[in-house]
């Protein structure tokens, strides 16, 4: 085949009118010639009458300061702080467009709903990996001890605070009752009043303790209610007292 036809003015011409191309069908580009130089001098004529209207707006605007910079796209001289995403190989050391206009040209990007409903699919699908990657991460876990030891009264006063807003005593509240339930749940019927009784005693031990040392004891479930691979029940035999911090560090495990 000596002839081809062209994409853009869907002439058939010989091979000869048409650019060499190694992807192109035949070795050819899929444009002749003429189409080619007609569509660069559009795009160059495109290109001139754009930077000369980019000048001429330059003359009806006032001296921009050094801390602003007019959007390239949109036109609107903003702040450089905040509006326009750093780079370093550019002049003045930021992106051309402002934020607003790098978003409407790039969808995809962070904080759009296709980025949201993408990352929310891939977590969706490697949850457990992602978690397990967290947890072997050991430099995450001694910058927030390193953290909290640092600003340690400071967390706890912000704590305290958040504790007395409606917000948290409502949560709070929520939280005892969903317990209180998972309790009623795990305590069998057929427990005898001593049973019931000896469970008192536990507490109230752990009351006393509380009084008489100063610190801080909990009742503790040996095989924890809401376990990963068991559920315990909420019988004699299977609560102990610990100290408020051992109780915290075993969370809902169970003891080796």
């Amino acid at each position: 085949m000596t002839r081809k036809t062209c994409s853009r003015c869907k002439q058939t011409k010989d091979l000869d009118s048409f650019s060499p191309s190694k992807k192109g069908p035949m070795g050819r580009s899929s444009q002749c010639k003429k189409c080619q130089a007609k569509y660069a001098a559009e795009k160059a004529a495109k290109k001139k009458a754009a930077d000369a209207a980019v000048e001429a707006l330059k003359l009806t605007y006032p001296r921009i300061p050094n801390h602003m910079k007019q959007c390239k796209y949109c036109r609107e001289i903003k702040v450089k702080e905040g509006n326009f995403r750093k780079r370093t190989d550019t002049k003045c050391g930021f992106e051309a467009k402002c934020n607003i206009c790098f978003n409407k040209d790039r969808p995809s990007r962070a904080g759009s709903e296709y980025s949201r409903l993408h990352w929310q699919e891939y977590y969706a699908k490697n949850r457990r990996s992602i978690l397990e990657k967290q947890k072997s991460d050991k430099s995450k876990a001694e910058y927030a001890r390193k953290r909290y030891l640092q600003k340690r009264d400071d967390i706890k006063e912000k704590k305290k605070a958040y504790m007395q807003t409606p917000r948290a005593k409502a949560l709070h509240a929520k939280n005892q009752s969903h317990r209180n339930r998972r309790l009623l749940k795990a305590q069998p019927k057929w427990l005898s009043k001593a049973d019931m009784q000896a469970m008192q005693y536990v507490y109230w031990l752990a009351q006393d303790l509380k009084y008489t040392t100063g610190e801080v004891y909990h009742v503790d479930h040996i095989v924890p209610l809401r376990g990963k691979n068991v559920c315990g029940l909420h019988v004699p035999w299977n609560i102990q007292i610990l100290p408020a911090d051992v109780n915290r560090r075993k969370s809902n495990k169970m003891e080796t």
